[in-house]
């Protein structure tokens, strides 16, 4: 390549890309979005499992306590008229794409009118904070973060009682 065919090429490059060409830049932001778009694909959920309609609920096993320890544990059958008070103390919430180790509070087993169940795990966040996963059968959990612990443990205090489960003190509930 003699001196006149680089001097062409340089005008050339100054000309399209006013000295300064952005392609590189481009192709890089490009890449760079692409992947973003990749790994939010990955790891988000295919479907958002959210809680279960009530209409196609049967009933509702509640388990709570020192579920590690398997001691302290409270075990009842949620009346019919709690579902909606308790599940509302689980709002507002929001997709939780990564979610840490939570202390468990209990859980909840629904059973559905077409014979499955979903399963709706409780955590502790922070002094008030709760969050919560749901796990359809067959389906990997989906994590939330969102409501308030101590309307939860108001709501279940109130449910228990109703189900005639006995007053037996904090040793089945969560500190508050």
């Amino acid at each position: 390549m003699d001196e006149a065919d680089v001097s062409q090429q340089a005008m050339i490059y100054r000309r399209f890309c006013g000295g300064r060409c952005k392609a590189p830049a481009i192709i890089i932001a490009v890449m760079l979005a692409a992947a973003a778009v990749g790994l939010t694909c990955l790891y988000w959920p295919t479907s958002i499992s959210t809680l279960p309609k009530f209409e196609d609920v049967v009933s509702i096993h509640a388990l709570f306590g020192d579920l590690n320890a398997n001691r302290d544990v409270s075990e009842f059958e949620l009346p019919e008229k709690f579902w909606r008070p308790i599940f509302n103390c689980l709002s507002p919430a929001v997709y939780d794409p990564a979610p840490a180790k939570w202390q468990t509070l209990g859980t909840f087993v629904a059973h559905m009118i077409d014979g499955q169940t979903v399963q709706i795990w409780l955590y502790r966040v922070t002094e008030n904070e709760i969050a919560f996963s749901v796990e359809p059968d067959g389906e990997r959990k989906t994590y939330y973060r969102g409501g308030s612990l101590s309307s939860l443990l108001d709501a279940l205090s109130k449910a228990r009682a109703s189900a005639g489960m006995p007053d037996d003190g904090a040793a089945a509930w969560p500190a508050r």
